[in-house]
């Protein structure tokens, strides 16, 4: 799986909104014609990956397991400092559909 394809599914997830249009991509490596350059602009404007100090983002390389575990963590540190603004987990698209002992009788408690 490559960096970019793995941001593509990381941002459809958490659901950020996606620009249609990316007029500017955030890295000098990423086309802003490219079919995941809004996923990254997506991804960079809500502080979830800010790529390498040349620049790049390097999109077609291929994703390890560290990079994967970083921008998931990263992820959810911005997602804490949202629930400031939120109640947590209100980001979910679904949030509204999950009743409040959701997460008792998923985890068996």
């Amino acid at each position: 799986m490559t960096r970019a394809s793995f941001v593509e599914i990381l941002v459809s997830t958490f659901g950020y909104a996606v620009p249609e249009d990316v007029e500017e991509a955030p890295f000098t490596d990423v086309s802003p014609n490219a079919t995941y350059a809004p996923y990254i602009k997506a991804a960079t404007d809500e502080g979830v990956i800010s790529g390498y100090a040349d620049g790049k983002f390097k999109p077609m390389d291929k994703l390890t397991r560290a990079e994967a575990l970083k921008f998931f963590v990263s992820e959810r540190l911005a997602a804490v400092k949202a629930s400031e603004k939120e109640p947590l987990g209100t980001g979910f698209r679904n949030a509204g559909e999950l009743g409040p002992d959701y997460f008792a009788v998923a985890f068996g408690m």
